[in-house]
């Protein structure tokens, strides 16, 4: 399975563009577009953006320690767990609310893999 389709990094890049064209950045907070996981780690990414240079922004979650952050596509295509199996995209994922409210939801609960 392809990680991310040209249909989520379209998206990804128009969730990019709205924020420079945001007049506060206090008010862009999209919805994410995109849930990654690694199959064999509790590691759980929820992206909305990918820059020029495939830097994808979200809340990254490394273990119960959801925090706003960056990662390059790259990187994430060769993370590997204990069991050194790749990560994967959440077909069945659909963000419903803006990203702010899965970290709070994530801060409060634990870690994204017990939010999404």
């Amino acid at each position: 399975m392809t990680l991310l389709t040209k249909t989520n990094i379209a998206k990804l890049r128009a969730n990019r563009d709205a924020g420079k064209r945001a007049h506060d950045s206090r008010d862009h907070d999209p919805v994410p577009v995109v849930k990654i996981r690694a199959q064999d780690s509790c590691a759980t990414w929820l992206f909305t953006e990918i820059d020029e240079d495939d830097i994808l922004f979200g809340v990254c979650d490394a273990g119960g320690a959801p925090k706003l952050g960056s990662i390059a596509l790259a990187n994430l295509e060769a993370f590997r767990g204990r069991l050194n199996l790749p990560v994967e995209r959440d077909t069945c994922f659909h963000g419903r609310s803006p990203l702010s409210v899965y970290l709070r939801s994530a801060n409060g609960n634990g870690g994204l893999i017990y939010v999404c």
